[in-house]
Order: C-alpha cells, then structure tokens, then sequence
C-alpha cells in the first residue's frame, strides 16, 4: 500500500459537508482507495488533536464530524508517536499514533479484573456464587457456567468508556468463553478505543480533558524563538558590518583581478600578494553560529535538517509562531510516507533546499490525486 500523510488543512477541508464540489471529488478518491487498501492515510497523535481542539458545546456537532472523516480516512492506522520515532519505530499499524507507553492500558486483562471487581461488588447475587466470582482463578469457570452474570457498564476500564462496539462484538465474553486469546483481544479493544470516533468521546465529552498540545509544545517551541531572536541579532550585526565596506563584494573582487592582471602583464608586484577577497557573511552562515547551533543540538537528530531549513527562512521572514514547531515535527514522518502533504511555506523551504525525501512532498491538496495515480501506475485517476 501507498502511505499517504496528510496536513491537518487538508483534514480541515475534506470533513466539511459543504466543502466546494473540486474537495469532495478528491475526498471520494482518497475514500475508494482506502477502502480497496490501495493507500493507506495514517493520522499523527499532532494531527488527531490539532484538528479536534478544545471546543465550546455548539461546535460539538463540527468536532464529530471531523473525528468522522479522520477515522473514515485513516482506518484507525496512525504514524508512530514522536518519541517512538525517533527510537527507531517505522511502523505504520492500527492505533500506531498513541504512544506505545499506553499500550498496557489496552488490557483485556486488567478490562476483567475491574469487572470482577464490580461484579463481585454489585451483582444482586448468592453469597457462595460472589465469592466463586471473586476469585481469579475460577471466574472465568463460573462465566462459562452462568454467562449470564457477566455484564459490562461503560466506564469498566481504568474509568474510560469502553466503546459500544467493543461490547456488541462480545469480544470480553469471546475471551473468557476461550474463543479468542488476549493478544486478539487487546488489539481489537486498542483499535477501537483509538479509532478518532471512540477517542474523540472518551477524550473530550467522557472526561472533558483539555488538548494537550499547547502544554507539550510550549516549552521547546519558546526555545526555539528565544535562539531565532538571538539569530536574528547576529544576523543584523553582520549586516551592519558589511554595510561598512565602500564596496560590494563584486566591486572588490573585480578591482582585485585588475590588479593581477596589471602585474602580470608589467611584472611591477603588488601589495596584493596573497590576498583574497575576504567573505560576506551570509544568512546561511548564521546556522553555524554557536548559539543557534545550540538550538539544533538541542533537537532530535532526525528533525535537524528540516529545523535547519525552516529557520533559515524564518531569518528573513515573519516572527516565530508556536505552530512552527507542529511543523517539523509533520516533517519528521517524510521518512515513513510515499506521499507528504505539510503547510505549504515549510514545503516550499524543503523543496528548494533539497532536503531529505523532498521528492515525496505533494505541494497542493489538488495536485495529491496525479501524484498517487502515478505511483499506481496510473490504473486509477480521479473522476472529474
């Protein structure tokens, strides 16, 4: 399969259900490849929560829309968390955008302990049947003998709602009938609580958490304009220090070889021995200077070069923004993807610049069909 990331933007026009009729056409492409499993569109834990957002009650209705077309499009399929990353993951698998550290809470065991637990507490049943039930050992015997007893409320794991649809497949009665084993389990019940819909629920409206975004973003993102403010100091200065010279370095080169070439045809020496025309800085060579170097050091090595790159233009561009971090961090599943959508001022710094993978950047939501049919071998193009 073709694995295709894209921008949260382009999530942003496709969930609408008035978007222009140009958007809907490539929405129903992406769709019927999707579901042939001729691509496959991963979401990012950074895409899943830019586009949800922190909302107010009259946008619910929006916000579930939008958790509709990310789990249409991506099949619960998500790109590694960046820590995961960056330790080496490359996989591309259901529910991949979480962070693996979470993975024990996808658990149909601990799912059973806490249900025993409540059973046990609550059940309206026999003093010697509840105290079969609360032993470990025997519960499953006594669910296969009395499946009756078994019955699941929707805050039974961790206090997270378990998703109805992992209820109505019975997949905990199917466990502990023997039918299926726990590996089976818990990769259903992590793919369905990590599906956009069910995340979405739990989330925002189950447990009304805030997007977590503007907390982990908001440090490193505050070092990096504190270092690009210094860059950009550094950059003025040599500026002004160039602006000294009475000529340009054209000018003093051209004199220079007239110079030489006087000499040569008079064999009178000069004072210009040995000298050379001395440099210029420029905005380039502010990368090198120690205290944006630090900046980069400080950086995951694999986001380095695209860091680089972005900066570079920031030098003489607008003023930082929190965003532009979320922006590299995009740039850093280049690696993993066929195809790589992103904001369109950093794809346009990585494809001048050349920089690693740049020829699977798509520069336009509109130019996204062409470039997968040419992948496919042009056996499928959109309908227009």
């Amino acid at each position: 399969m073709i694995i295709v990331y894209l921008d949260t933007s382009d999530y942003a026009r496709l969930y609408r259900t008035d978007a222009e009729e140009s958007i809907r056409r490539i929405y129903d492409f992406l769709i019927g490849l999707v579901e042939e499993r001729k691509i496959c569109i991963p979401i990012s834990y950074l895409t899943l929560f830019e586009l949800l957002q922190d909302y107010s009650p009259e946008y619910l209705s929006d916000r579930r829309l939008r958790a509709k077309c990310l789990s249409k499009l991506s099949r619960s399929y998500g790109v590694p968390f960046l820590s995961d990353l960056l330790e080496g993951d490359r996989s591309v698998i259901v529910g991949g955008w979480a962070p693996k550290e979470v993975d024990k809470e996808f658990s149909v065991k601990i799912l059973v302990a806490q249900i025993r637990e409540r059973i046990v507490r609550e059940a309206p049943l026999p003093r010697a049947v509840r105290r079969r039930l609360g032993n470990s050992s025997q519960f499953r015997r006594v669910i296969k003998e009395n499946p009756e007893h078994l019955f699941m409320k929707k805050g039974d794991l961790n206090g997270l709602p378990v998703p109805d649809t992992f209820i109505e497949g019975q997949y905990l009665r199917r466990y502990l009938l023997g039918e299926i084993g726990s590996e089976v389990a818990d990769r259903e019940l992590k793919k369905i609580i990590t599906d956009p819909v069910s995340f979405f629920e739990f989330w925002f409206e189950w447990y009304n958490r805030p997007n977590p975004l503007t907390t982990i973003l908001q440090k490193p993102a505050a070092t990096m304009k504190a270092q690009l403010d210094l860059a950009r100091d550094r950059l003025a200065e040599l500026e002004r220090e160039a602006a000294k010279m009475r000529v340009t370095r054209k000018e003093l080169k051209s004199a220079i070889q007239r110079v030489r070439t006087l000499e040569r045809e008079t064999g009178i020496p000069s004072m210009l021995k040995n000298y050379d025309v001395p440099p210029v800085p420029e905005v380039s060579s502010i990368m090198d200077d120690q205290r944006l170097e630090q900046c980069l050091i400080s950086l995951p090595t694999e986001i380095r070069p695209y860091a680089k790159i972005y900066l570079l233009g920031l030098l003489r561009g607008r003023s930082f923004q929190n965003s532009d971090l979320g922006d590299l961090i995009h740039a850093t599943y280049l690696p993993v993807c066929d195809l790589w959508r992103g904001d369109r001022t950093f794809s346009n710094l990585l494809m001048a610049n050349r920089a690693p993978h740049h020829d699977r950047i798509v520069g336009s939501l509109a130019e996204l069909p062409a470039r997968i049919s040419r992948l496919l071998d042009g056996s499928f193009t959109m309908q227009v």
